[in-house]
């Protein structure tokens, strides 16, 4: 309660003794700066087309769709034709025993 007697009347002079300073521009003299000629607006229509350009982009590509191969026979495989990532159509040789 004693703190309380001397924290509002201190509160109140440090709040009587802030000045708050005038804006050195005057509002009164303040004029509004327009360009002479009109602005002029070029518009055009979009059209769908193929995006040629390159884009680099960082991040990780996972497959929709996962493959695993099973072959019928436990041999030893002697050459493998396809690579990682390439396409196979069906019959295809993929690899020799």
């Amino acid at each position: 309660m004693k703190k309380s007697i001397f924290l509002i009347p201190f509160c109140l002079i440090l709040a009587g003794s802030c000045k708050f300073k005038k804006s050195e521009t005057d509002e009164g003299n303040v004029s509004v700066m327009l360009p002479d000629r009109i602005s002029q607006v070029k518009a055009f229509r979009l059209e769908y087309s193929d995006f040629s350009h390159e884009l680099i982009s960082n991040g990780t590509i996972t497959a929709k769709h996962k493959v695993d191969l099973q072959f019928p026979s436990p041999d030893v495989v002697a050459a493998i034709y396809v690579k990682n990532g390439d396409r196979v159509a069906k019959d295809s040789f993929v690899r020799q025993v």
